[in-house]
Formats: structure tokens, C-alpha cells, sequence
């Protein structure tokens, strides 16, 4: 047997949907909670691609001293909290080119932001 919901018992589920993902602290799609800034104790690194359809979508591999931290994504952006210090920054790469990787030196509080770009850009 199949039934069929009313157009009224849909829209109710969408809401209902998106309350309980609200009340859980979740975002819907393409909304960015963005917090505050780093703990105090804390340095933050942000990580971002811009997108562009003319550019390859695949994704790269983020690490901070030779450790995966997250993964390069077209359109995309993340963080990563971290002691105050000096860390060794790349992203994979299939060729060898220049700013290909860098060290930072972070106070407490600071934050970092790294462009991610593909060979073509």
C-alpha cells in the first residue's frame, strides 16, 4: 500500500527538519557558523580555496608539520586550532613549484590564513 502525504504534512516535515537541525546546533547548507576567534591560549589557522569553475575540483591534502589536518576543497573553508609556535604548512601536490610551503610563527590569539590555489591560478 502507498500513500500519498499531502503538500501541507511535506512542508511540515521540511520545517520540522530544519528545527531539529537548528535546536542541534547544526547550519543548513551553505550557512557558515564562524566562531569568534581562538581561545586565548590558542593561535587559529584558517585554510581556503576559492572556487572557480574554470579550476579542477579536485581536493589536496592539508598538513601542518608532515600531519593531515583536513583536506583542500573548491569554495571551501576551514580552521584549525592549535598551541602558539612554529609549524611547517603544505598541501599535496603532483608537481614542484615555488611557495609550495611555509613556516609560521604563531602568538596566542593570532590568526593565520592560507590561500590555497591550484597550479593554474
Amino acid at each position: 500500500m502507498v500513500t500519498v502525504a499531502s503538500p501541507r504534512t511535506n512542508r511540515f516535515r521540511r520545517i520540522a527538519g530544519v528545527v531539529l537541525l537548528a535546536s542541534a546546533g547544526y547550519a543548513a547548507p551553505g550557512v557558515a557558523q564562524v566562531p569568534d576567534g581562538p581561545p586565548p591560549t590558542q593561535a587559529r589557522i584558517w585554510f581556503y580555496r576559492q572556487f572557480s569553475p574554470a579550476e579542477p575540483m579536485n581536493s589536496a591534502r592539508v598538513m601542518i608539520d608532515d600531519r593531515v589536518v583536513g583536506n583542500s576543497i573548491p569554495g571551501r573553508r576551514f580552521y584549525r586550532d592549535v598551541a602558539p609556535g612554529t609549524y611547517h604548512l603544505t598541501v599535496e601536490s603532483f608537481g614542484k613549484d615555488v611557495n609550495q610551503d611555509r613556516y609560521v610563527t604563531l602568538a596566542p590569539g593570532e590568526e593565520f590564513y592560507v590561500k590555497i590555489a591550484s597550479l593554474r591560478s
